[in-house]
């Protein structure tokens, strides 16, 4: 579901999709009630995250400004604004996704859409399962209070990852 208000929406709950012939996914319509401008970003394991844009642009908006004096910071992300696509749903709720994208990451005839509260992740059906044992609950909200005391957290929790130490630093 998603909750709508002036600067948030949230995304819950885990949803597989058919993509059509033009590549597009249609949105849970829980999910519709708020933005429906979406950049779907590259992220770790074939997957893709989908920000709607205004959280998008608060999350760069910074760290844009640091780039102008930070030539390893205007590489990153010239790779992230080479890989990620705008988006944007359509008046039924479908939205086109990169064909091409997709399928390098073995995303092909169905999407996985999971809500991940702020955003949407998108994945092969097959490849998500998320594992609810007390050890990965525990790791989950870990994570979560970790971020909780960064500067900026969403940043270094997404893709902290992608740097290759896979600790969020």
């Amino acid at each position: 579901m998603a909750t709508s208000s002036s600067t948030l929406n949230m995304f819950f709950s885990e949803y597989i999709r058919g993509l059509d012939p033009q590549c597009r996914v249609s949105l849970p319509s829980e999910w519709r009630s708020g933005e429906t401008e979406f950049v779907m970003l590259p992220t770790v394991k074939q997957d893709f995250l989908l920000f709607p844009l205004p959280m998008f642009k608060r999350l760069f908006d910074h760290v844009s400004e640091q780039a102008i004096a930070d030539v390893a910071l205007q590489e990153a992300l010239a790779f992230l604004g080479s890989q990620s696509r705008f988006c944007r749903c359509d008046k039924q709720g479908r939205m086109a996704l990169d064909k091409a994208k997709l399928e390098e990451s073995g995303i092909v005839g169905e999407v996985k859409l999971i809500g991940a509260v702020s955003h949407i992740r998108l994945t092969a059906a097959n490849r998500w399962n998320t594992p609810v044992d007390d050890n990965s609950v525990g790791r989950y909200f870990d994570a979560i209070n970790k971020a909780s005391t960064r500067i900026s957290p969403a940043f270094g929790t997404i893709f902290g990852g992608m740097a290759g130490n896979g600790d969020g630093k």
